[in-house]
């Protein structure tokens, strides 16, 4: 991704890809998304990709309207084709933002020996994962381990990505 990033840069009409949007920007892209300007238009005035374009629309103009019902609309207005990849994506950032309400009322109500505890466990079960891996690379030699370890990894990512879906 990274690579991609400083292609897309070294291109004099994508060379804004990738970096913060300033809120002089978000305000201009109000204004010609008002204008009924396409994605690529707007692309080509900001210097970035139509991708990223649609996304910080998705999440500076669509969010704030989205009501679970209005999608249709929303995607009419704003140009969206793809009305279940819209969907998906409102989906998407609503779970976010109520996980970190979630997180945050956490963190709020807990104490600091709640705090201390909570992190211990982590150290823990960091450890164990350690010395899981450890007594693996002994068991199976280091090319067993090296496939085994592999395959952790692979399954820690999925975990992750399924604890972030919405499965509703």
């Amino acid at each position: 991704m990274y690579n991609n990033i400083q292609e897309l840069r070294l291109n004099p009409s994508t060379c804004n890809a990738g970096k913060k949007w300033e809120t002089e920007e978000d305000e201009l892209l109000v204004k010609l998304v008002n204008e009924n300007k396409s994605h690529q238009e707007i692309a080509i005035e900001f210097k970035r990709t139509e991708g990223s374009i649609r996304a910080r629309i998705i999440d500076k103009i669509i969010f704030p309207e989205y009501n679970n019902e209005n999608i249709t609309e929303l995607a009419k207005k704003y140009n969206f084709n793809d009305i279940e990849y819209l969907e998906r994506c409102m989906k998407v950032r609503i779970a976010k933002k109520e996980n970190a309400i979630i997180a945050e009322n956490i963190i709020s109500n807990e104490t600091k020996e709640k705090y201390e505890e909570r992190m211990e466990k982590i150290k823990k079960e960091k450890l164990n994962k350690k010395i899981e891996r450890i007594q693996i690379r002994k068991a199976g030699g280091e090319k067993y381990y090296e496939l085994l370890l592999n395959i952790v990894e692979r399954l820690e990512i999925i975990e992750k990505k399924i604890d972030g879906y919405d499965f509703t």
